[in-house]
């Protein structure tokens, strides 16, 4: 998945556009690099968080400064792409931390099941954390937590690789832990930020895998 970087000159995008499009196009569920808004990802400016689309990022900042509060989240009104997945996908971004307030700044992906919640965190420090809320017991799990040599106060490549009820995440290629999802099916996949921070959403692709 490129990075907004740099433009390609016209003649080797169109290549690339139409080799994309003739070898990997089928696979993707989903291929969003928010250069446009088609899918409905939420666009709120308010005291508490501006949400927005601009020059092909995602921009999710929080600006709630409340106690109780310690991320902020934002999705897509269509869910269609979370319908019927396949056993074995890949779900990929980049993510880069613009602005933070606070020193144990952190962002990342999170997962809604009907009971279940699972939060991919990335703290600036360097920390790895996969958490599991059950919303039946109101109990917060930790399934691996790891020191990465990266400091995530820059851009990361961000891979988390699905097989049935397993997965493994990636950073740039790197596998960092794995576990087990307690669901199979998906209600809601949302990018966050923690309180009194900004990140800055280059791309999100969901693609099956064999």
């Amino acid at each position: 998945m490129r990075k907004k970087h740099f433009k390609l000159p016209i003649n080797i995008f169109l290549i690339s556009f139409y080799i994309t499009s003739c070898t990997k196009g089928d696979s993707f569920i989903l291929n969003e690099d928010f250069d446009k808004n088609t899918r409905g990802w939420i666009e709120e400016m308010s005291d508490y968080h501006n949400l927005y689309l601009d020059s092909g990022f995602y921009f999710i900042e929080s600006r709630d400064t409340s106690s109780n509060t310690f991320r902020t989240s934002a999705g897509s009104l269509d869910k269609s792409f979370l319908f019927a997945l396949p056993d074995k996908f890949e779900i990929q971004s980049n993510i880069k931390l613009v602005s933070h307030d606070l020193s144990d700044a952190f962002y990342g992906l999170l997962f809604n099941g009907a009971t279940y919640d699972y939060s991919f965190n990335f703290y600036k420090s360097g920390i790895v954390e996969v958490l599991e809320y059950d919303y039946n017991s109101k109990v917060q799990y930790i399934l691996f937590t790891d020191t990465s040599d990266y400091k995530f106060d820059d851009e990361i490549d961000i891979k988390i690789s699905i097989d049935s009820s397993s997965f493994k995440l990636f950073i740039e290629d790197y596998e960092v832990g794995h576990s087990k999802f307690s669901v199979k099916g998906w209600q809601d996949l949302r990018l966050f930020t923690s309180k009194q921070s900004k990140i800055a959403v280059d791309y999100l692709t969901i693609k099956e895998i064999e």
